[in-house]
């Protein structure tokens, strides 16, 4: 009983370290994407509407209904927030405020939507790897995930973060034959952001045809399902056309959601690119196709197009290859795939556990990819320009020879400078890895 206390105790312990770095820097930055819910939250909880038409002009990601203005984003973030800060603004703990983009909100948003589920995503990978194989390093579930473009979004009110969490707890679910529970997440995945219906989709096609749980599966998305369905209808009158079909400053995403048109500059821009390239900014992916090679006989021989985790995440790179914005906006790295390096790097857990020198590889990689992911949100953040070819060389690197530093961070908001708020969250991240590897035996 005292060891299972104690680990229970250390698992706790990790999973708070965790959520300490993702929380690090929670974004206040005011971009489109976030003020866009911002907006919708505020007028949700002080005017008991959803339309933010009174100030949409804050906000180029809008949708347009007659002559009244809409958030254009998934509803499960934004109505979550907003049933949070009602509580906090019946109770009393928060007063309104003057400016209609409340940074209070951002920052609650940030915190739920951003450092939870990246917190909750790390921690769900350990787990997943110490079950597997007790002995194998904690690194090879910690490190390739932060050390990718996800870790960058951790703080930031956005909705890939949740979605990703929700479509590895789908797959993990549908892995262990929990179905029912499985359409639950996947629902929520889809009220988080709407491109997990092509994941879904995939994932409804396996089931058909196992013919093992489908009408299970299908129970489980109508709770997702509603919440979507009823959000579409309240913005744009029908259950089934959603808010970006009635996009204001993106007429292509009027046309099939901005699918469906040829893009070919994506297939390298998506994969392999300094640009947006799924393995330039998820590098411990490339062991993880290095080891799918080595082992694609007996990937074949396995049923591979059955595995909820590898075709999903290989259907959403194809239908992005089409997507008009398919490098989706100011971003750090393939945003819209975020899913994408989750769902494959727990997927390949087992099969890097055993075999050392992917192991190393992939801790390698993924170091390598931290390096940059705190480089960028010690000095730009996620919002790198649209023009920029090679924003970790033209832009990231030179604000980090210049010691020029993003003023975010608690230690700067507690009235630390810049250079000094860099400086203790790196480390923090040094003594972040002792703790881990103080705790991880423990588990």
């Amino acid at each position: 009983m005292t060891a299972v206390r104690s680990s229970l105790s250390a698992r706790i312990a990790l999973f708070m370290l965790l959520l300490a770095l993702c929380s690090w820097h929670i974004e206040t930055v005011r971009d489109d994407n976030t003020v866009s819910r911002a907006l919708a939250v505020r007028s949700l909880v002080e005017e008991g509407r959803l339309d933010i038409t009174p100030h949409h002009e804050l906000t180029g990601d809008k949708a347009r209904t007659g002559d009244r203005y809409f958030s254009d984003k998934a509803p499960l973030p934004t109505c979550t927030v907003a049933a949070i800060w009602k509580m906090a603004r019946v109770i009393g703990i928060v007063e309104p405020s003057e400016d209609p983009v409340d940074t209070r909100i951002l920052m609650l948003g940030g915190f739920l939507f951003g450092s939870l589920p990246m917190a909750l995503i790390l921690f769900i990978a350990f787990v997943e790897l110490k079950r597997i194989r007790c002995n194998a390093p904690w690194e090879l579930a910690i490190v390739p995930l932060m050390g990718s473009f996800l870790f960058v979004y951790s703080g930031s009110f956005f909705n890939h973060l949740p979605a990703a969490l929700f479509a590895l707890l789908a797959a993990l679910a549908l892995r262990d034959e929990h179905r029912l529970r499985a359409g639950l997440w996947a629902g929520m995945g889809v009220a988080c952001d709407a491109s997990l219906l092509f994941v879904v989709a995939v994932w409804l096609v396996q089931e058909l045809i196992t013919r093992k749980g489908l009408l299970r599966f299908i129970a489980g998305l109508i709770p997702g399902a509603a919440i979507t369905m009823l959000n579409n209808h309240a913005v744009t009158g029908s259950f089934l056309t959603f808010p970006s079909a009635h996009a204001v400053n993106y007429g292509v995403m009027r046309e099939g959601y901005g699918f469906a048109t040829w893009q070919p500059d994506a297939f390298l821009g998506l994969t392999v690119s300094a640009y947006r390239g799924l393995l330039f900014y998820a590098p411990a992916l490339i062991v993880v196709l290095l080891l799918a090679w080595t082992e694609k006989t007996r990937l074949i021989r396995s049923s591979a197009l059955r595995d909820p985790f590898v075709l999903p995440s290989i259907a959403l790179i194809l239908v992005f290859f089409t997507h008009a914005t398919w490098w989706g906006g100011w971003a750090y790295g393939p945003r819209y795939l975020t899913p994408v390096p989750v769902l494959l790097l727990v997927r390949a857990l087992p099969a890097l556990a055993i075999r050392p020198r992917f192991t190393r590889a992939a801790i390698a990689m993924g170091t390598l990819g931290l390096g940059c992911a705190v480089a960028a949100k010690l000095t730009t953040g996620h919002g790198l320009p649209t023009e920029e070819r090679n924003p970790l060389v033209s832009m990231v690197m030179p604000l980090i020879r210049a010691r020029a530093f993003h003023g975010a961070g608690w230690p700067v908001e507690a009235g630390f400078s810049p250079t000094m708020g860099a400086f203790l969250f790196i480390a923090a991240l040094a003594l972040a890895y002792f703790g881990l590897r103080r705790l991880a035996p423990r588990c």
